[in-house]
């Protein structure tokens, strides 16, 4: 057998008991392994592990979509209640999740369907000492303060003052209130007694009651529940098997011990209620030492014979033994035996849709891929192409099936948000999604890839740009130019930052730690290109050999034959063009050849900069057409018809589709020489290659092809072949990471869910300090800017440079007048 161990529940208290089990576990001769895990990686470690069997213990917590997941991962499942019967009547529901329920209260037993009676224990390694004939404390206690225990304890010290007395008492949110509006904390304070949220260790606690002559074990008679306000055990609590363990000899309730299973045999415990005072009982001991070191030896004895929690785990083990023949053989799974079967589902989650202003290659590889991937339930889950300001989740067909506003404060701080990972772990196991591809995570919270990894889900995260490394994507520094990360290293990063967005020095290395620990829970990174991965790798060491490439693939078109000739160059602008994409460069050009036998044909959408520097040139109406936006599901004319196209970008591209496209359509790229698209051209073979700014060596290339054309042809033709990744490339590329369906078993029905937050998920997330307002920040850029001008120029500099920003200032507002 193979156990998985996790403690479903948030408060830690209990999870020392959950350590023993799993130490008792590891040392069980029927137990080949064991996985001690938190909820939150559960699911994941059992489906990556199949063949294991979950046990839950202190299942109060069960009922999350962590766990839900980890059973149906698992072979066979069981929960230990420990909060009976306090949480009855949840843990009843609780307990529909799980194929054995086991309880430590004896009485609650009726209420389940099923359940077994399984007593909590001790751990010998934590709680043995060797009995002791001479105590240093008279009377001890430890345990949360209930209102009744504060109450005998009280009263107790009120009959025995003289006694050496060892009490803390643990309080919490839900009884201090209580506490103080009875008086009870002013009381526990004047007998000089710890009340405190913080308990002690469990080995510190053994060791007080093996130096304390009496341990009292006092019941609970109190719950929150207005139902059942004076709920109480009739079962042993741990406290008693570990003071046994620990040698102390104790005074317990008879109710405690009023089971059918008593937990010791005679002369052991000694009791009080029904037969006598607790008065009664302590007055006895403090008069017959030997009385009190014979019950702790034989105690102790007995607990070490049948009340360990190897005892424990040998009876959770023969009770799935006896259940085995119920439930699929240990070891087999659907995930194990269809190993390259397409999965049922997927969610693929974007930044943007086809259709939005300035979409591209991106929005595109996306749109291509739902309709591509040949698996039965898709959806897109990115925002609307309308800007209206809400989340889409839309299927198959494009029908939009769920939808959440989205949060105004977006953008480099945008970490987490519980709406939205709420919703989308919702959907998730409504839908029985086994797969998220991560397309792009701008306008999305960060914290959604490690919520959704959680559950066991398989993720894929694409790296198209640089979003993970600087929040200019496109790492274009604050003076708008390539910043040649990573080749200077990162030292001048958090300066470039305050330039940009006046965030505080540090900001950049707390996102860069951030983003580092979002991809390290992704399945599967995928590099569009050699020279993404090889930066990526260099800036986060730990993805080296984890990050595959594979590069987008095209739409599927018909193939047309290309229209070409003519007295004049035709050059294509394809693409959206804006300032990191060389679009002043562009201008640049086109000005310099306004009067020259070229036509430049635009293919796309302008950023409101490039709109304005191209106004004047668009003006003349010579040589320069605007061909608009178009669908990705047709190329326009110009693709066809153009003799080359410009790529002037000014940082290193992740890929450019919309290169591979004008190639594979007949048109010969000039390029700059830098990231993806300078990987891909040889310079005279398929293409030419200037270096990043360096316009004037594209107008001398253009020149020469005016006056020879004869190089295009055998140029154009290795540039058409290419190699281009087609959508059957990349469906079986994916093919061997997506998961099989490993699901053996369905959600059970009816169970309410508890959303937890991610601390309680493990999650801890940063808050990456905002940035000042605009207007705070540019005055303190452009006083920081013009303080060092006047430091290495002189006043003057100063002047100057703030006339020519108000010059500017003034140009640009009449113009757009």
């Amino acid at each position: 057998m193979k156990l998985a161990i996790t403690n479903s529940s948030i408060n830690p208290i209990n999870h020392y008991i959950t350590d023993a089990i799993v130490r008792a576990a590891r040392d069980h001769k029927e137990i080949e392994k064991v996985i001690s895990a938190a909820p939150y990686n559960l699911a994941r470690m059992v489906k990556d592990n199949p063949g294991f069997v979950v046990l839950v213990a202190d299942g109060q917590g069960a009922n999350t979509n962590q766990i839900s997941q980890a059973i149906r991962y698992s072979c066979r499942s069981a929960v230990w209640f420990f909060e009976d019967p306090y949480e009855i009547d949840n843990n009843i529901i609780r307990s529909s999740m799980f194929d054995l329920s086991f309880t430590t209260d004896e009485h609650s037993i009726h209420r389940y369907n099923s359940a077994e009676y399984l007593p909590l224990a001790a751990d010998p390694e934590v709680c043995y000492f060797p009995v002791r004939a001479q105590w240093e404390f008279d009377i001890s206690f430890v345990g949360v303060a209930w209102p009744n225990r504060v109450e005998e304890l009280l009263a107790l010290k009120a009959q025995f003052s003289g006694l050496r007395w060892n009490v803390r008492l643990i309080t919490n949110g839900s009884i201090q209130p209580f506490l103080t509006r009875e008086g009870l904390v002013d009381k526990i304070h004047n007998a000089g007694w710890v009340l405190s949220p913080d308990t002690i260790g469990i080995r510190d606690l053994a060791a007080l009651s093996n130096r304390s002559r009496i341990t009292l074990g006092l019941p609970r008679k109190f719950s929150l529940d207005p139902k059942q306000p004076l709920a109480s055990s009739n079962s042993p609590a741990p406290r008693i098997f570990e003071v046994a363990m620990a040698g102390g000899a104790q005074i317990v309730s008879d109710q405690s011990v009023s089971g059918k299973t008593y937990p010791f045999s005679a002369g052991t415990l000694f009791t009080y209620g029904a037969l006598g005072s607790l008065a009664e009982q302590v007055e006895h001991l403090l008069s017959h030492d030997k009385l009190v070191y014979e019950a702790a030896h034989l105690a102790q004895s007995e607990c070490l014979s049948k009340h360990t929690y190897s005892h424990r785990v040998s009876q959770i083990v023969e009770k799935l033994a006896d259940e085995a023949g119920n439930f699929p053989k240990v070891g087999t799974s659907s995930r194990n035996i269809i190993k390259h079967k397409w999965p049922e589902s997927i969610l693929i989650i974007a930044h943007a849709r086809v259709g939005a202003k300035y979409f591209g290659g991106v929005e595109v590889f996306s749109s291509e891929l739902m309709s591509q991937l040949p698996i039965k339930r898709k959806f897109l889950a990115a925002p609307a192409a309308d800007e209206s300001g809400h989340y889409l989740i839309t299927d198959n067909e494009g029908l939009v099936v769920a939808n959440l506003p989205m949060s105004s404060e977006r953008g480099m701080t945008y970490c987490q948000d519980a709406r939205v990972e709420s919703w989308l772990e919702e959907f998730v196991m409504q839908n029985r999604i086994e797969n998220v591809f991560f397309c792009h995570l701008i306008n999305w919270p960060l914290s959604i890839v490690p919520r959704l990894a959680t559950l066991g889900l398989n993720t894929i995260l694409k790296l198209n740009e640089y979003f993970y490394l600087c929040p200019s994507l496109n790492l274009q520094s604050f003076s708008n130019v390539y910043c040649n990360m990573p080749r200077l290293g990162t030292r001048a990063c958090d300066s470039c930052l305050y330039q940009m967005t006046g965030a505080e020095y540090g900001t950049f290395h707390q996102r860069l730690n951030i983003m580092g620990e979002i991809l390290s829970n992704v399945d599967t990174l995928i590099a569009p290109s050699t020279s993404t991965k090889v930066i990526y790798e260099t800036v986060f060491p730990d993805l080296c050999g984890k990050i595959s490439v594979m590069p987008y693939f095209l739409p599927r078109r018909a193939p047309r034959t290309g229209n070409r000739g003519g007295a004049k160059l035709k050059v294509l602008v394809a693409g959206v063009i804006s300032r990191h994409k060389g679009g002043f460069d562009i201008c640049a050009i086109m000005d310099q050849l306004v009067d020259d036998d070229i036509e430049f044909h635009i293919c796309g959408d302008c950023t409101r900069e490039i709109e304005m520097a191209l106004a004047p040139l668009l003006a003349l109406r010579r040589n320069i057409t605007m061909h608009g936006p178009y669908s990705p599901s047709e190329l326009p004319e110009p693709f066809y018809e153009c003799d080359v196209a410009l790529f002037l970008s000014t940082w290193p591209e992740t890929y450019l589709i919309t290169l591979t496209e004008a190639m594979r359509t007949g048109c010969v790229p000039i390029v700059t020489s830098i990231g993806a698209h300078g990987d891909r051209i040889v310079h005279g073979e398929n293409g030419f290659k200037v270096d990043v700014g360096d316009w004037i060596a594209v107008v001398d290339i253009l020149h020469g092809l005016l006056i020879d054309r004869a190089p295009l042809a055998e140029m154009r033709h290795r540039s058409a072949l290419s190699p281009a990744t087609s959508v059957e490339d990349y469906v079986s590329f994916l093919n061997t990471y997506l998961a099989a369906e490993p699901a053996v078993r369905s959600r059970s029905a009816g169970i309410r869910v508890d959303i937890l937050a991610n601390t309680d998920l493990g999650i801890f997330m940063p808050e990456i300090t905002k940035p000042p307002p605009v207007e705070t920040r540019n005055a303190a850029i452009y006083a920081r800017i013009l303080w060092t001008i006047y430091k290495s120029q002189g006043a003057f500099a100063v002047v100057e440079k703030m006339a020519s920003y108000v010059s500017s200032k003034v140009k640009k507002f009449l113009f757009r007048g």
